[in-house]
């Protein structure tokens, strides 16, 4: 069930990123909530169109000010959150691997990695995919995990090539704290 819910969270942000072209504000050095907060990477802003907003709602939406190139896809950060449920382990491998494949399956991509990583809230299972209809597309997803009230996925978009987006993914891991 969890799994499921899940899989519907990061089909809502691969949406909400699919809408990335459109003009943003200027960034904050952090983005603050109520249960928890992260950096804003350089490069980066929040979006001030309402669609945004309604996307993640309690969450963060960020998008690249501007291609790194003409043609790149325009990267996006969005940190959605999972429904409460039961508790559950976000270092268990086994279920790490199991939201990996479905992801992969429900988004038509390749799966790269799934792999438990060391974050700023402590060891969680994050995944990499490969669109499969456009190969220069990935997505880094990361699950944050306090408890089952306070669970995020952080979804990070990008053109492969973009090295700065991938650089920026890890900032948001590596600065997110807990409240």
């Amino acid at each position: 069930m969890q799994s499921k819910i899940t899989i519907r969270i990061i089909l809502t942000i691969l949406i909400v990123c699919a809408w990335a072209g459109t003009a943003v504000a200027e960034s904050s050095t952090i983005s603050k909530r109520a249960t928890f907060s992260l950096p804003v990477p350089s490069g980066f802003s929040k979006p001030t169109a309402e669609r945004f907003v309604k996307a993640a709602p309690g969450g963060v939406v960020l998008i690249e000010n501007k291609r790194v190139k003409p043609n790149m896809f325009l990267a996006s950060i969005v940190v959605k959150k999972i429904a409460s449920g039961p508790d559950f382990d976000p270092s268990d491998s086994a279920l790490c691997k199991e939201m990996a494949n479905g992801m992969a399956a429900q988004m038509d991509a390749v799966l790269k990695a799934n792999q438990m990583v060391m974050t700023s809230a402590g060891n969680m299972c994050q995944w990499t995919l490969t669109n499969m209809k456009e190969s220069n597309r990935g997505f880094i997803g990361t699950l944050m995990y306090k408890t089952r009230d306070n669970a995020w996925i952080v979804g990070c978009n990008f053109d492969n090539s973009d090295r700065l987006a991938q650089d920026a993914c890890a900032e948001v891991l590596k600065g997110w704290a807990f409240k």
